[in-house]
């Protein structure tokens, strides 16, 4: 790493305040708009305009970080919209503005894939599976210290408090971009002609399907509507932070360990079997705890859950791209997941409507099944031997 050992540690930290200021306020989006009389069909349309505009950004914007190899502009560009997203649901409290500034943040997520390939161009080709990896421990760092925070100061400052903090988090990330250097270029950026040959990648498209039907019950359950389920049984609003904590608290402890033992040991199939097996248990069980503590247990396992799934995904993706592709082919897999959360907070919306949050939740239990059946399908072991 050597002369870009700093910008890599600086990089840590602007990845880490990034994603404190987009998840600060999660737990508190469903059941605001609850208050103000929203449907939960509405309350899925919020979440999906966070991953809607992800869908159609970032492959646009992995290319023209390809191009020009202006990722730091963008990591840049990312925090600025997250701290406009969160001072605009603050100052612009309503249903229509939590879809807008909703919507913008997700706009600066999209970002999220010149994060990942700025920090991995600060370390050997060989090692960047792995350091992807240990940026997504800083992400899922990031959210946990926000929840934890949140609820030492929600009952002094209110909901409105925790998009205070978030929006200052967001700002201190962008002062932090300052002291990143450009990344080594990679050499000539893919052209639209090439991206036929980049998709024949088999590991790449079935990570990418695979992460839709992942990120379709993320968004649709631990991250979104599991709050709505813990308000139903009586909790308050600094239990709703403490039930993130639990989620986020595993997520950070294992996914250190695929990023530096298990992912390079074990490769993406026995991993992403048991990840998609955890998950499904979660959303099956889930409708049926009654009290805090059985939805904290729960809310663990779940993390345990998205680390064997999202963060295997995310770091297997793009282990057999060349390094000067590797931009556009995350954009590709981020922009594909992104139908996963912009669709499935909708449908569980729908189905929380018409046949109640329990059917809901035993839904997306079916689709974390499918996946697990579509594993063998989607990476056969010759291919994620390969990839390992």
């Amino acid at each position: 790493m050597g002369k870009y050992q700093n910008s890599a540690r600086m990089m840590f930290c602007v990845t880490f305040l990034f994603w404190f200021s987009q998840y600060a306020y999660l737990p508190y989006l469903n059941p605001e708009l609850q208050a103000m009389g929203a449907t939960a069909t509405f309350m899925g349309v919020v979440s999906a305009g966070y991953g809607l505009t992800q869908l159609l950004s970032r492959i646009p914007m992995g290319i023209a970080a390809d191009r020009w190899n202006c990722h730091r502009l963008f990591v840049a560009a990312g925090c600025a919209m997250a701290a406009a997203a969160s001072f605009g649901i603050c100052f612009f409290y309503s249903p229509a503005g939590f879809l807008i500034f909703r919507a913008l943040g997700g706009l600066g997520a999209a970002c999220w894939v010149a994060f990942t390939v700025l920090y991995s161009g600060y370390f050997p080709a060989s090692r960047a599976p792995q350091a992807i990896s240990m940026l997504n421990v800083a992400n899922q760092a990031g959210r946990l210290a926000c929840f934890a925070l949140a609820a030492l100061l929600v009952g002094r400052f209110g909901v409105r408090g925790c998009f205070l903090l978030s929006g200052g988090a967001a700002l201190l990330a962008l002062g932090c971009c300052l002291g990143l250097r450009r990344a080594p270029d990679a050499g000539q950026p893919i052209r639209l002609r090439q991206l036929p040959a980049l998709l024949r990648d088999r590991t790449l498209v079935g990570c990418s399907l695979l992460a839709v039907l992942a990120q379709t019950v993320a968004f649709s359950t631990y991250s979104a509507f599991v709050s709505n389920h813990a308000a139903a049984i009586g909790a308050q609003p600094a239990q709703l932070s403490g039930m993130n904590i639990a989620l986020m608290a595993p997520v950070v402890l294992v996914n250190y360990l695929v990023a530096r033992r298990w992912l390079p040991r074990y490769g993406l199939r026995p991993l992403l079997l048991w990840g998609f097996a955890v998950t499904a248990l979660y959303c099956l069980l889930l409708p049926l705890a009654g009290r805090m503590a059985e939805v904290y247990a729960l809310q663990a396992l779940a993390g345990v859950g998205n680390s064997l799934t999202i963060a295997v995904l995310l770091g297997g993706c793009v282990q057999g791209v060349e390094p000067r592709f590797r931009a556009t082919a995350m954009g590709f897999f981020q922009a594909v997941y992104g139908l996963g959360m912009s669709g499935g907070p909708v449908l569980m919306g729908v189905l929380a409507d018409r046949f109640g949050l329990p059917a809901a939740f035993w839904a997306m239990g079916g689709v974390s099944l499918a996946a697990l059946a579509l594993v063998p399908v989607l990476l056969p072991a010759k291919s994620t031997a390969a990839a390992r």
